[in-house]
């Protein structure tokens, strides 16, 4: 009989019982064990510490320490290189500022002359001349200016164009420059101080000189506070003006050979009551080219022709006489205030309300022609630029026709050219690199 108890245990060890059920049979759990040896828990990767995850772990957290610092010196060094680019650029500024600054002082010394021309120790309009390079040192920027003034008479009269460079090394060695042009005019000093003179209270129509700026500069004052004035000493007839609206008040009777100096209670005679609006100007004459251009037009290189001027009203109601007009042509070559042009000067006397006029003013020639067939027929141009930009031209502007004056006009110039020329046309003012321009002096075509 075999032995049961080795059979027994053999059973035993061999083949556990599993217990029967009508669910089929039920798997035993998986034994619990530790993890797999050579694996890092967290992240999965495989540790060359099969016994030890935490050496695994430390290993990955330097990596990221290392990787952090790399990170960081990159940022470090970007914000040094950001500082530096500050740093060079306020110092380029501040240089900059001083160099305008030393431009600026410069071109303000220059404008301190007192006299036209040189002599007294004075520093005069004469004496602004070109300078040479000069180094100036010792200021608070960190580097050394090399100052040059340049000036060049203008081919227009009454100014010198004036420029002040300067030239410098900034800090990483680059050669920089500024340049300031400017202009500074001829104007006597005496005029200039008239500028500081206050005008009267409430009237800004008032001049510095304290009178309506459309009157004639060589008005004189008379003691008894009116205004007399004479188109030129030749003339017989003395206008009388209100200081505050410029309009003319009165005509009187003058000696001829009386100068506006000269004029006095005494000087005048027949005073009759007139109330006009003042129109006046000059005629010029650029005959010597049959293309006259801008300079023709700036500075006129002919003598003066024989003319008349006369005004053909549009508006009607006007008192006897409506216009009345009177010219400087007899004398003009030999005297004047511009020598080769003739001074004229009108007055119209303005009908409704409130006063005003409406009309045409033209050039009448004396022994010569305007437009025709013949070899010396002329043109007369009119000065005239849509100065304020408004895109028309107003009355002040000089207009082909006045519409509804009720002021003063002064300054309605005309230019006389050949027949066969086109009125010069003028470029547009300007105040640029390398050129200045400060008046348009364009013309158009009037009569014809």
């Amino acid at each position: 009989m075999p032995s049961c108890q080795a059979v027994g245990a053999t059973s035993v060890i061999d083949h556990p019982i599993r217990p029967a059920s009508g669910l089929g049979d039920v798997p035993a759990p998986a034994p619990a064990h530790p993890t797999a040896p050579g694996r890092d828990a967290r992240s999965g990767r495989r540790c060359h510490h099969p016994h030890d995850s935490r050496a695994c772990n430390a290993g990955i957290a330097l990596i990221e320490v290392l990787v952090a610092l790399v990170v960081l010196t990159i940022g470090i060094a970007g914000l040094a290189r950001l500082q530096m680019w500050l740093w060079i650029g306020t110092d380029a500024a501040r240089q900059q500022s001083e160099a305008t600054r030393l431009a600026q002082n410069e071109l303000d010394s220059l404008r301190w002359w007192t006299q036209l021309s040189p002599g007294s120790g004075q520093f005069a309009y004469a004496d602004i001349t070109a300078r040479s390079a000069t180094e100036i040192t010792g200021l608070t920027s960190n580097t050394v200016y090399r100052l040059e003034r340049q000036v060049a008479d203008s081919t227009e009269p009454g100014f010198k164009a004036v420029t002040i460079r300067l030239r410098w090394t900034d800090r990483e060695g680059t050669a920089r420059n500024l340049a300031l042009p400017s202009v500074i005019g001829a104007m006597d000093p005496f005029w200039q101080g008239a500028l500081v003179t206050a005008p009267r209270a409430n009237d800004a129509s008032v001049s510095a000189l304290g009178r309506h700026p459309a009157i004639p500069l060589d008005a004189l004052d008379l003691p008894d506070g009116r205004i007399a004035w004479k188109l030129s000493p030749a003339s017989t007839t003395a206008w009388l003006f209100d200081r505050s609206s410029g309009q003319v008040t009165q005509r009187c009777g003058s000696a001829a050979g009386t100068a506006n100096s000269d004029l006095g209670a005494a000087s005048l005679t027949g005073c009759v009551t007139v109330g006009g609006l003042p129109l006046w100007g000059a005629v010029r004459f650029a005959l010597a080219s049959a293309t006259p251009g801008p300079a023709e037009a700036a500075n006129p290189p002919s003598a003066a022709l024989d003319l008349d001027l006369r005004v053909t009203l549009g508006s009607s109601g006007h008192p006897d006489p409506g216009w009345v007009c009177e010219d400087d042509a007899d004398s003009a070559v030999a005297s004047g205030l511009l020598p080769g042009a003739v001074r004229y000067f009108c007055v119209v006397q303005p009908a409704g309300t409130p006063p005003h006029w409406s009309g045409r003013l033209d050039v009448v020639p004396t022994g010569w022609t305007i437009g025709g067939s013949a070899a010396d027929a002329r043109r007369v141009c009119r000065y005239s630029v849509d100065r304020n930009g408004n895109g028309r031209i107003d009355n002040l502007e000089h207009p082909a026709a006045y519409v509804d004056v009720d002021g003063p006009l002064g300054q309605q110039n005309f230019l006389v050219v050949p027949l066969v020329a086109t009125c010069p046309v003028d470029q547009t003012v300007q105040l640029g690199s390398g050129e200045i321009h400060l008046s348009d002096v364009s013309t158009v075509a009037h009569q014809p």
